[in-house]
């Protein structure tokens, strides 16, 4: 039986910019957090503080760690077929990360 042509689908720059991306998102974590305190102060609102402090501030670390697990689990250049157990993990990643999305653009909406 032939062997499935797992991750031979991504050639050296793709696999790059992968890395790239995810190193960029995690770097720029810590400076929009801060930017969003900085925003926060300003709103009049109490209310869209509090979401801008609390809710927007908690997902961000959020939405970096689990693009960073997901990635860590499941390597763009992975040759081999994952296990159950990693293919559930990267699973609960990939919705952590999505729900995570969702709500950071639900708040930042209200």
């Amino acid at each position: 039986m032939a062997t499935p042509n797992i991750g031979r689908g991504y050639g050296p720059k793709q696999l790059e910019e992968f890395a790239k991306s995810v190193q960029r998102l995690l770097n720029e974590t810590a400076g929009m957090r801060l930017v969003l305190g900085e925003l926060a102060q300003r709103l009049t609102n109490p209310r869209a503080r509090t979401f801008a402090l609390q809710g927007i501030g908690r997902r961000l670390p959020l939405i970096a760690r689990g693009a960073r697990n997901i990635f860590t689990l499941y390597p763009p250049d992975t040759a081999e077929l994952l296990s159950l157990e990693t293919c559930n993990e990267v699973a609960i990643q990939f919705q952590a990360f999505a729900i995570n999305m969702y709500g950071l653009m639900d708040t930042i909406a209200w």
